[in-house]
C-alpha cells in the first residue's frame, strides 16, 4: 500500500519519483531549559531537505547548538524569545 505511506509522509513520494531535493538552513536562539552553566541561551543550527518540485519539507535536523552567556537581540526579539522560548532572527538560508 504505497499510496497509504506517501499520503502520511508525501516526501517518500518524491524519493520514489526522483523529484531534485535541496537542504534549507536556518540558525536561531532557544531558551536554556538544559541548565548550561550561566547561559542565558542556546545558539542553534538546524537543517532540513525540501523537494524543489512540490515543496514538500522534512523535518528540522539539529546541526550544532552551543550556549551563550550573552545576548543582546531587539526587544521584539527578546519578548519572542522569552514568550514561545525560540526565535530565528536570520531566516532560513536556501
Amino acid at each position: 500500500m504505497r499510496w497509504l505511506n506517501e499520503m502520511r509522509n508525501p516526501a517518500a513520494k518524491c524519493e520514489r519519483v526522483g523529484h531534485e531535493m535541496h537542504e534549507q538552513r536556518r540558525r536561531g536562539y532557544l531558551k536554556d531549559t538544559r541548565g548550561h552553566f550561566r547561559c542565558v541561551a542556546v545558539a542553534v543550527k538546524e537543517k532540513r531537505t525540501v523537494c524543489r518540485r512540490c515543496g514538500e519539507t522534512g523535518e528540522w535536523e539539529r546541526v550544532s547548538e552551543r550556549g551563550i552567556n550573552s545576548l543582546t537581540l531587539d526587544s521584539e526579539w527578546m519578548d519572542t524569545l522569552n514568550e514561545t522560548g525560540e526565535v530565528w532572527p536570520h531566516g532560513i538560508e536556501a
